[in-house]
């Protein structure tokens, strides 16, 4: 089954790639999120980043919350918070720069 899952999910990579390569040449922001994206298209340093943390899609009102606490996070689950940006993202303007 999960052979299925990337299967499909490599036959959908060259839309995707198609749309992310499109916002990468006119420099318009995009979040592409949902089944099927392939980590791929990121590249450390490269234009494109990826967030994989898995959570809970609801309650939607503060996923965006919960997505910036995963990503700060430490690792080993210490409930110490790593330093990063602060936790309220403005969807419309992105993520504060470091």
């Amino acid at each position: 089954m999960v052979e299925r899952q990337f299967a499909v999910a490599g036959a959908l990579a060259p839309a995707v790639e198609a749309v992310v390569a499109n916002h990468v040449d006119t420099d318009t922001p995009v979040v592409v999120e949902g089944d099927y994206v392939l980590p791929g298209l990121a590249r450390p340093g490269g234009l494109v980043r990826a967030v994989f943390p898995v959570l809970a899609p609801r309650p939607w009102a503060d996923l965006v919350g919960r997505v910036v606490e995963a990503v700060r996070a430490p690792a080993g689950g210490s409930s110490a918070p790593a330093p990063g940006p602060p936790a309220s993202v403005d969807l419309a303007q992105g993520p504060a720069a470091p």
